[in-house]
């Protein structure tokens, strides 16, 4: 896991093995919903059901808002 400063007074992480959420600073961890830790836990399997859930959509309604449900 990398962590570097961000510009907006915090830190931004790359975690490269799903372990590592359990290293993620507290503070930090908290904005991570269980729906997010699941997704990256089951990384890349989440990320095939997403794009067979999108592909089934004829058209995508609201774009920001469908990005913000993910």
């Amino acid at each position: 896991m990398l962590k570097r400063a961000n510009n907006f007074d915090g830190f931004s992480y790359f975690i490269s093995d799903p372990k590592d959420l359990h290293h993620v600073d507290p503070h930090a961890a908290i904005l991570l919903e269980p729906v997010h830790r699941a997704f990256f836990e089951n990384y890349p399997h989440s990320l095939k059901d997403l794009i067979q859930r999108a592909a089934e959509l004829k058209q995508i309604p609201n774009p920001p808002k469908w990005l913000a449900s993910l």
